[in-house]
């Protein structure tokens, strides 16, 4: 038996580029308040004969393909949502954001 429901159409802005720098211009900030989401910062590839990462050890260093002045992508999800140099506050890493992406 089916069951007859009212649905309401989502009506959706346009965006415009010109928005401004936020990720989330049009989203309430009340909404958002208490949801947290897992950030990661992704800095750096290489790649490795299996036998090499096999006999890897403490002490050991590798080599990442990117420049210590390299912008680090920051994501959620598999998503880059921003870019942005490490930094150092407080003796922890961070990341001082230069670029923010709509996603």
């Amino acid at each position: 038996m089916s069951e007859s429901r009212e649905v309401d159409m989502l009506e959706l802005s346009e965006f415009n580029e010109s928005d401004g720098g936020k990720l989330f211009d049009r989203i309430n900030p009340k909404f958002l308040k208490g949801i947290e989401v897992e950030i990661k910062v992704e800095f750096g590839h290489t790649s490795i004969a299996l036998e090499e990462l096999t006999s890897l050890s403490i002490g050991n260093i590798v080599k990442l393909d990117a420049p210590s002045e390299q912008y680090v992508n920051l994501k959620v999800g598999d998503e880059i949502f921003a870019k942005g140099l490490l930094v150092v506050v407080d003796g922890c890493y961070g990341v001082k954001i230069e670029e923010v992406f709509r996603v």
